[in-house]
């Protein structure tokens, strides 16, 4: 069975190193995203509830790929 926390957690830690760095800040990419600077903060730590195309959005932003291993 897939652990969907582990998974939250993983994909925010490789969204978070990817932003710092490309030397953004959480409120940049936000900005470009169109989403708020707490949302963006939850994604990385692997506290949300969004839809895998805000993921993708951001993944485009910081031009990163979204992959699971299951």
């Amino acid at each position: 069975m897939m652990d969907v926390e582990k998974y939250r957690k993983q994909i925010g830690v490789n969204l978070k190193f990817a932003r710092e760095t490309q030397g953004w800040s959480v409120e940049q990419v936000a900005e470009m995203v169109g989403m708020k600077p707490a949302t963006i903060e939850k994604i990385e730590a692997g506290e949300f509830d969004v839809k895998l195309s805000q993921i993708g959005k951001v993944c485009d932003i910081l031009g990163c790929k979204l992959t699971i291993n299951l």
